[in-house]
């Protein structure tokens, strides 16, 4: 018996998509994306500790890096110990 098959192109807008996904699915997106380069400084943060946002940490740490030769030994001393800690 012959079979027959149609291909049907349908597009989804990335909005639709991302709606539908569960937060266990969001998060495999997030971690392919880190995979493949595309969210390189990007911290997922899991049910926060009551601290400053992502966005303004990020900023804050960029800031401390533009400005490093502002800083003084004993803050560069401050930085070495939280990183060390970590």
């Amino acid at each position: 018996m012959p079979t027959f098959s149609e291909e049907i192109d349908f597009v989804i807008t990335t909005y639709d998509f991302l709606d539908d996904c569960d937060n266990h699915e969001i998060e495999n997106i997030i971690d392919y994306l880190e995979e493949l380069g595309y969210l390189k400084n990007f911290k997922k943060t899991t049910g926060g500790n009551g601290g400053i946002s992502e966005e303004e940490f990020q900023e804050r740490i960029e800031k401390l890096s533009i400005s490093r030769h502002r800083l003084t030994l004993e803050e560069e001393e401050t930085i070495k110990k939280i990183s060390d800690r970590l």
